[in-house]
C-alpha cells in the first residue's frame, strides 16, 4: 500500500479525535523495539489477534491503527518508521482475514508522545502503535 499524504493526515485526525473523545469500543498498544518495526512480542501479537477477532466478528467495526516513533533520528525518518510499524500490524490484520475495507492506517512519527523523550523509558513508551476499535 502506497503512502498517501491527504489520507494519511485524515485518518490521524480522525485517530486524535477517538482517542480524545474514548468513542472507541477498545484501545490497545502495541510497543516495538528501537528502530524495529515488524519484531513483534507474543503479548503484542495476542493483541492484534484479539482485535482482529473482533473485527472478523463485527463487519460494521473499524480499526484505526496509527504508528508512532520515538524522538531519535530525523522528522522524515520517524515518519516512514511510524508508517511501517503501522502498515505492519495492518498486514498481519489482513493475514488474518480482516478485511482491508475496515482497516485506518496512519503515520504520527515523533508527534503526540505519550512520555518524554528525554529518557530512555519514555522513548521505549513512544515507540508504539496505537489501535482503537470504532463502530461507524
Amino acid at each position: 500500500v502506497s503512502f498517501s499524504e491527504e489520507k494519511n493526515n485524515n485518518f490521524k485526525m480522525l485517530h486524535k479525535l477517538v482517542k480524545e473523545t474514548k468513542a472507541y469500543q477498545s484501545f490497545t498498544t502495541v510497543q516495538f523495539d528501537f528502530n524495529k518495526y515488524n519484531a513483534l512480542s507474543t503479548e503484542a501479537f495476542n493483541k492484534i489477534l484479539r482485535c482482529a477477532d473482533q473485527l472478523i466478528y463485527d463487519p460494521s467495526l473499524r480499526v484505526s491503527i496509527a504508528g508512532f516513533a520515538d524522538s531519535t533520528g530525523s522528522a522524515e525518518y520517524n515518519e516512514q518508521l511510524s508508517w511501517m510499524r503501522a502498515n505492519d500490524i495492518k498486514n498481519y490484520m489482513t493475514d488474518l482475514g480482516v478485511n482491508e475495507e475496515q482497516i485506518m492506517i496512519s503515520a504520527n512519527g515523533s508527534a503526540d508522545p505519550v512520555a518524554s523523550n528525554a529518557f530512555a523509558d519514555g522513548r521505549a513508551e513512544n515507540r508504539r502503535v496505537e489501535l482503537a476499535l470504532v463502530k461507524f
